[in-house]
C-alpha cells in the first residue's frame, strides 16, 4: 500500500511539473501570423548593390518583397531614436564612439558601410513601413539606460 501512495505522489508531481513548464498557448493565435513570415534581418541589405544594413534602402527592399523586418534601435545623446545595430560605430561607419555618445547631427555626417546612406531615425522607418509588414524591434541598451524604452 505504501508503494501505491509513493507511485501516486510521483505521478502527480510529474504531471504538476509538466503543467508548470507548459508554454502559455493562450496567445498562440495572436503570434501565428508572425511565425509564418520570412524576416529581413536588419532590412534586406545587399553589399553588392550598395544597400547597407539598417538603412532606408534595406527597409524599402524588404517592404517591396513583403518581408517582415527585424531592426535595432538606439538612443542618441540628444534623445533621438535611431536605427543601428552595433554598440560601436566602427564596423558600419568606420568611426570611433557609440550612438549613445553621439548627437543625431554628428551621426548624420557618418556613412553606412562606405555608401552615401546615413543612419535613419526610427520615426522615419515607421512612417515608411506604415504597417505594411510586421516589425521585430530590438531595443539596444548598452549602458542599461532605460530612457530608450519610453522614447521608442
Amino acid at each position: 500500500m505504501l508503494l501505491f501512495w509513493i507511485l501516486l505522489t510521483v505521478v502527480v508531481c510529474f504531471f504538476l511539473y509538466l503543467y508548470m513548464i507548459m508554454p502559455n498557448t493562450s496567445r498562440r493565435s495572436k503570434i501565428l501570423p508572425y511565425l509564418k513570415r520570412d524576416y529581413a534581418h536588419r532590412g534586406l541589405h545587399d553589399s553588392s548593390r550598395l544597400i547597407p544594413e539598417n538603412s532606408m534602402p534595406a527597409f524599402r527592399e524588404a517592404v517591396k518583397q513583403n518581408l517582415a523586418i527585424e531592426l535595432d534601435i538606439h538612443l542618441t545623446r540628444d534623445g533621438k531614436v535611431v536605427v543601428f545595430h552595433d554598440e560601436s560605430l566602427k564596423r558600419i561607419c568606420n568611426a570611433e564612439g557609440t550612438v549613445e555618445g553621439s548627437t543625431f547631427d554628428a551621426l548624420q555626417h557618418l556613412h553606412l558601410s562606405g555608401t552615401s546612406e546615413h543612419m535613419p531615425l526610427f520615426s522615419d522607418v515607421l512612417r515608411y513601413v506604415n504597417g505594411r509588414v510586421p516589425l521585430l524591434i530590438e531595443l539596444k541598451l548598452p549602458d542599461s539606460n532605460m530612457k530608450l524604452c519610453p522614447a521608442a
